[in-house]
């Protein structure tokens, strides 16, 4: 029995999905067919693209990094800032910029090979531009190497940018020049230069220098300070030197940083080395000359010790001098705000008041906290702000120290030079000759030993600088072996297209038999029906007729089936009204009608056929009849009753035909003159087979299963829908009609879930139905 559970339920199970899939086998062959090459292709002409990695290991040591908390109250800002900020670093422009000119990228250079243009690395020449019009920038040129060195440099014109056509021509290792556009030199840098070949060229702006090559991966480690550094390009040779060449300039950065105190003071020591340096070699000059003018190379005794003391003050006024230069430098520096990171610290010229070196090596340090947080932050950073304020601070408690240190210096001068005033009275009284070479003795030695201290201190410098390493290390360097081709990923690329290839024709004929719902097979009648099983009506190409048929043939042995079967399921005795309809139009039930009255007739059973379709007369021409007067005009009280019952040209067979389409069937149909026309023809005929029309189209079959002893339901594969079906048959069994018996029309071998090949049997399309393009048919057109 059917109910309205039975109903919802329409969902294909596993083997009759799999049958229905096997069917459409040629679907999955087109499907593979196109997928794969196109997999096949994809792989070939998409660039590939290569990652290379490096880790550099950022040391938690020196960091000169504040957090907010420290702007308030001192601190250390926790490694995972200056990670951040050094990956910041690793970004800057700058540091991309001075890593890209140490290679030879002023121009990318490709080659094609058929296909798509292939990136070519190391370039075959290197490029120098000399100038450059900024629109020739990131356009393409062609350029042809010819014989003997010859280069010819092409591209098109450009509306947008007004530019003409250019075409130049050249040597290899000359100039180019295309006057106020360009001046290039193109220099071969891999040896054989290959003659009659075409390169295309394009000239790297920096900024798309940059840019392009800004986008590196920065992975921070959970558990370390270390940064791994992704980069990917068509080229692995050249992604492998771009790292090399950025994590080279970030070490680099880092001790050009730390070696700048070392550098400005070597450069104020080279600025006193001059001054120096001159005297010396005026006051030595001196000293030879009064020598050899005046012979004299010895003193006494008294007059060496008179001298050397007064040597000695002279040395420490020098001394003094210094520092007070070194103090009014560094005053004018902090006062003109000028650029604090370049100071002298006070330690590197001798200078060891303790509390100057600080206060200076603390407003330095703040400097380059401000600066490396501006690197990762907006104009208006609190950060920033907070940092200046310290700044200012520092700045001032420097000038304060400084004048304190520069009165106590100039009291210092100022007693040295009391002292002296009184030891150069003291020697007034030695001869003049020995007093004159004293002097020039006393100049001499004083500017050497400035001179030598200077050098000594410029020395120690200059070995501090070289000695210098950085504080972050490369732990992984990129290289070749650890090149990874992330694209094209060809296994993954064919995996997809076998993926495609098959899950598209089966999505496609899936939602087909979902949407379309069409029933396809014997096990999805047996699930939708608990009605019995009449019989299957085998597909055939031709309108089919049994009485003019081989009575042997296929569709002869279906109705002799059929036949037999009604003849179990009905009960015995009595003349028997079968009901033949169907849900919709076209699933055969003419075809049905017209055929089982025949194979009745054969039977020697006297047969009736009724045609009852009265909104749609058949065709009777099998039969020999005209359809001008039938059961239509007899109801309408047009027509006798016998005159309506009409001989066919066969035996055992008669025919009331519908007649014409009167305008109110369904009322003709329910008339009592009807029910006593069923009545008498119970009497004359053995089997009455009614044409009713689809009961789930109009209401007459259920106004005609009242005159009839069974009801034979049609139904025709890969056209009736399943659903329809199903509601048809509840509407049947809610209204209380039970003798109904199911019968399958257009069956072949594979509606049973077999398959058909190998059989040596063809079998066309259904009665009445024209011959379609599998293309059509998987698209459910009918």
């Amino acid at each position: 029995m059917i109910n309205k559970d039975t109903i919802l339920e329409e969902t294909l199970d596993l083997s009759q999905l799999i049958n229905i899939l096997a069917r459409h086998w040629y679907w999955f062959v087109i499907s593979l067919a196109l997928a794969l090459p196109a997999a096949f292709t994809a792989n070939k002409l998409i660039t590939p693209l290569y990652k290379v990695n490096a880790k550099i290991l950022v040391s938690e040591q020196g960091s000169s990094f504040m957090d907010p908390l420290s702007l308030l109250g001192g601190g250390i800002m926790t490694s995972t800032f200056k990670v951040k900020n050094q990956i910041q670093i690793l970004q800057s422009y700058a540091l991309i910029n001075l890593a890209t000119k140490n290679l030879p990228l002023e121009a990318t250079w490709m080659e094609s090979n058929g296909f798509t243009n292939k990136l070519l690395y190391p370039p075959p020449f290197r490029t120098e531009i000399i100038s450059l019009d900024p629109r020739l920038y990131n356009r393409t040129f062609t350029l042809t190497v010819g014989v003997n060195g010859s280069i010819e440099l092409y591209s098109n014109s450009d509306k947008a940018k007004n530019l003409e056509a250019i075409t130049l021509k050249g040597t290899i290792g000359q100039e180019v020049i295309l006057p106020n556009l360009l001046n290039l030199r193109f220099t071969s840098i891999v040896g054989t230069i290959k003659e009659k070949t075409k390169y295309q060229v394009v000239f790297n702006s920096p900024a798309a220098l940059a840019n392009y090559f800004s986008n590196i991966d920065f992975t921070e480690d959970k558990y370390s300070t270390v940064i791994k550094l992704s980069f990917q390009d068509p080229s692995p040779q050249r992604a492998v030197d771009y790292l090399n060449s950025l994590t080279t300039s970030y070490l680099e950065r880092e001790v050009v940083k730390k070696n700048l105190i070392a550098v400005n003071t070597i450069k104020f020591i080279e600025n006193q080395l001059e001054i120096v340096s001159d005297s010396l070699a005026v006051s030595e000059k001196s000293l030879e000359t009064f020598r050899r003018k005046n012979q004299a190379t010895n003193l006494s005794i008294e007059t060496q010790k008179a001298y050397e003391t007064l040597g000695t003050i002279e040395k420490e006024k020098a001394f003094v001098k210094v520092n007070l230069n070194y103090f009014e430098y560094l005053k004018k520096q902090i006062t003109l705000n000028e650029d604090l990171q370049k100071l002298v610290v006070p330690s590197s010229i001798g200078i060891n008041d303790e509390l100057l070196n600080k206060l200076v090596l603390d407003l330095m340090l703040l400097y380059s906290e401000r600066a490396e947080i501006q690197i990762n932050s907006k104009k208006d950073n609190p950060l920033t702000s907070a940092i200046d304020k310290k700044i200012e601070s520092g700045r001032r408690n420097i000038v304060e120290t400084l004048d304190g240190l520069i009165y106590s210096t100039n009291i210092s001068l100022k007693n040295l030079e009391e002292r002296l005033t009184r030891y150069q009275v003291i020697v007034s009284s030695i001869p003049e000759k020995e007093r004159e070479l004293l002097s020039f003795q006393r100049k001499f030695k004083l500017n050497d030993e400035i001179y030598t201290f200077l050098l000594t201190k410029r020395s120690e410098l200059q070995i501090s600088a070289a000695s210098n390493f950085p504080e972050n290390e490369i732990l992984d360097p990129p290289s070749l072996e650890q090149v990874v081709k992330v694209s094209p990923n060809g296994k993954f690329n064919f995996l997809i297209a076998l993926f495609l290839g098959l899950a598209i024709p089966a999505g496609l004929i899936f939602l087909k038999y979902e949407l379309v719902n069409k029933l396809e097979d014997a096990q999805q009648l047996a699930k939708i029906s608990q009605y019995p099983h009449a019989g299957d009506v085998v597909h055939t190409d031709e309108i089919a007729f049994i009485l003019n048929e081989n009575l042997n043939s296929r569709i002869a042995d279906s109705f002799r089936g059929l036949r037999t079967n009604l003849r179990f399921l009905m009960v015995e005795g009595g003349t028997k009204v079968i009901l033949v309809t169907s849900s919709v139009s076209g699933e055969g039930k003419s075809f049905i009608s017209k055929n089982l009255a025949a194979s009745f007739a054969l039977a020697n059973k006297k047969t009736l056929l009724v045609h009852l379709d009265l909104r749609k007369p058949a065709d009777f021409s099998n039969f020999g009849i005209e359809n001008n007067e039938g059961l239509s005009s007899f109801l309408s009280g047009v027509s006798t009753f016998e005159s309506i019952i009409l001989k066919t040209k066969f035996a055992n067979l008669d025919l009331i035909p519908s007649g014409p389409i009167p305008p109110n069937p369904t009322e003709l149909i329910d008339s009592a003159k009807a029910e006593e026309m069923f009545k008498s023809l119970r009497n004359q005929y053995d089997i009455i087979i009614v044409d009713s029309p689809p009961v789930g189209l109009v209401a007459d079959p259920l106004v005609l299963a009242s005159f009839s002893d069974h009801i034979l339901f049609v139904v025709r594969y890969r056209t009736s829908r399943i659903r329809l079906i199903k509601q048809t048959l509840y509407d049947l069994t809610q209204k209380g009609i039970k003798k109904i018996s199911i019968v399958a029309n257009d069956v072949t071998l594979r509606s049973f879930g077999y398959g058909y090949y190998g059989y040596g049997y063809h079998y066309g399309y259904a009665y009445g139905e024209k011959k379609k393009s599998r293309f059509k048919k998987f698209f459910g057109k009918n």
